[in-house]
């Protein structure tokens, strides 16, 4: 007994030392937030804050290794120095001194991808993959470069490629056939094929069979129901999975096939004898990939009427029937809501976006109308529109008629920071056809501020649109003309002349007005041919001239004089005639 109590007594020990070093641990990490307080703010995304304690102890938790957890605070002390400095507040010598050192090598793009990524919610995947398969590429993977003996961050998008690659390598090393026998038989069908259960709510079995992570070890009150096809062998009888299907508390999280696909449609009637179970409450989605998710959608309708009628209490979708109706069409509709009803590891994701839009078709049945939820985004703040999000790739055709009408209501102004509608990627710009851009360019301009310029022209060209789009990015006046773009206009030559800050040129006005105008009729003034100086005609007596600039060269215009980042501005004519050149004009 005394050995015993000597034992408990070492153990007991061991475990306080351990928590006192993990505390230590912990609040070393925190010092590289020191003087920017507890916590950040996150303009245009998802979540308003970003606690800076949260994010050390995600990190612990996820990453574990000590190099690995300081790359990824690094990406988070980063982004929070960049809008401390851009804040505005006088910066004491100190604090602009650690700036200056902590983002030296990293320029704003760098920063902002990284800290954009989605490496936090996808990271958790690849964690668990390399838990269940032992895999020495993955654990031994360096999130650094090696430079001149020193370690250089890698890329968050490079970290999360490198694993994808590896990943595929996993898949195309899976050979022969796929059982599992794990788990208890808890759905069976006429054909043979049956829903298992398996209570510890993750499968190292599953895990292999799929080519997925299998749910890791499972998660607090997980269940893991696999849907398998019999095998028979002769005399024995094997277990093939095809479906792996995360319940928690009654709703249905992550609903994946074979390495983590989409569900394919031969599926579904099994899918569909799952959901009549009573137990099944809710169909809401979320995990790794979200988008490859089985949703309800998916089914052909008699499915989901069918459904519905064998499960009246089932849930379809995390935004439910309920919400303010912003867009409505025959048979679909665009409603904003609060709250959705997403499964908890989603939830902490998208944070507390006080609002969101929700794209909807309806579902009839005996008892009820559904809606169900085909597309959304965030509102994370007062006319602010997040990234939208879509069930199947096919959505963005569905929601070509009603997307430009949504974007042009009022109380939505902009798209959140750095999100481009025109970019391959964007759903936005998959659900807008040439002409709702166009409409959207003159109508609400700011959509596009973060559209590269050569995109919104090849959509726009010279017209009102594409001047819409200038004027609220450089927050200029320019003009749409007919024969291009006003750029300025000025009282008189000399006016201009006087703008150009040229001694020369003032000169030469005072004394040689209408022969210099002559001259620069024919040719421009500058060292380019696009940018001409003409009579503004607004009335007979009107002696005032326009600087227009010919579409030839509007691109490469915009491109050279680099509005955003002009320093030392001494005046918008001196900075054309300083990156153009003056062309020398002999007086007539």
């Amino acid at each position: 007994m005394r050995e015993r109590r000597r034992n408990l007594s070492l153990w007991t020990n061991w475990v306080i030392v351990g928590r006192l070093l993990c505390v230590k641990r912990k609040d070393r990490y925190m010092e590289m937030f020191s003087g920017l307080g507890s916590r950040m703010r996150l303009d245009g995304f998802e979540r308003r804050y970003l606690d800076f304690e949260e994010a050390v102890a995600w990190a612990m938790e996820n990453l574990r290794k000590d190099d690995r957890i300081i790359w990824f605070l690094g990406i988070v002390q980063r982004a929070a120095l960049l809008r401390f400095r851009a804040s505005g507040k006088r910066l004491r010598p100190k604090m602009r001194r650690k700036i200056d050192r902590k983002l030296k090598g990293f320029d704003d793009a760098r920063v902002s991808a990284d800290f954009e990524s989605d490496f936090a919610l996808i990271w958790p995947h690849y964690q668990s993959l390399s838990d269940i398969y032992k895999l020495a590429l993955m654990k031994d993977y360096s999130f650094h470069f090696r430079e001149e003996g020193r370690l250089v961050p890698k890329p968050a998008a490079l970290i999360l490629r490198n694993h994808e690659e590896m990943e595929e390598r996993l898949m195309e090393l899976a050979g022969g056939e796929r059982f599992c026998s794990d788990g208890e038989p808890y759905l069976k069908f006429k054909d043979g094929w049956a829903w298992f259960r398996i209570e510890e709510g993750g499968s190292f079995q599953e895990a292999q069979a799929m080519r997925h992570c299998g749910n890791g070890v499972g998660k607090p009150d997980d269940l893991l129901l696999s849907l398998r096809e019999p095998i028979h062998r002769g005399d024995i009888l094997f277990w093939k999975p095809h479906l792996t299907f995360i319940l928690n508390d009654g709703a249905l999280g992550e609903m994946k096939g074979y390495a983590n696909a989409k569900p394919d449609s031969r599926y579904h009637s099994y899918v569909e004898g799952l959901l009549y179970q009573s137990e099944i409450q809710q169909v809401r989605g979320g995990g790794y990939l979200p988008e490859n998710n089985f949703s309800f959608a998916d089914m052909a309708p008699v499915r989901q009427r069918r459904t519905m009628e064998a499960n009246p209490a089932l849930e379809v979708d995390p935004f439910g029937d309920e919400g303010e109706i912003l867009i409505e069409a025959e048979g679909m509709r665009w409603i904003q809501a609060c709250q959705p009803r997403f499964s908890p590891r989603v939830q902490d994701y998208y944070g507390s976006s006080s609002d969101w839009i929700a794209f909807q078709t309806p579902i009839q049945s005996s008892t009820r109308t559904a809606w169900v939820s085909h597309a959304w985004c965030g509102l994370p703040k007062g006319g602010t529109v997040g990234a939208l999000m879509v069930g199947r790739e096919d959505v963005p055709m569905m929601l070509e008629p009603t997307t430009v009408d949504l974007l042009l209501l009022p109380h939505l102004e902009i798209f959140s920071a750095h999100l481009d509608p025109l970019a391959p990627h964007s759903n936005w710009g998959k659900a807008l056809r040439v002409n709702d851009c166009r409409r959207l360019m003159q109508g609400k301009p700011a959509y596009f501020r973060y559209s590269p310029l050569k995109a919104v022209w090849n959509i726009a060209g010279l017209s009102e649109a594409y001047v819409a789009v200038l004027n609220d990015r450089f927050g200029l006046d320019f003009r749409k003309v007919d024969d291009g773009i006003e750029i300025r206009r000025f009282d008189s030559p000399l006016g201009f002349a006087c703008e150009t800050g040229n001694g020369r040129f003032i000169r030469l006005l005072r004394q040689h007005d209408e022969g210099i105008l002559r001259a620069w009729r024919e040719e421009s003034p500058f060292d380019v041919q696009w940018l001409r100086l003409r009579p503004s005609g607004i009335e007979e007596q009107d002696q005032s001239i326009s600087l227009v600039l010919s579409p030839e060269g509007a691109e490469l215009f915009f491109e050279i004089m680099n509005f955003h980042n002009l320093s030392g501005y001494q005046g918008f004519v001196r900075e054309i005639a300083y990156r153009f050149g003056l062309r020398k004009v002999a007086a007539a």
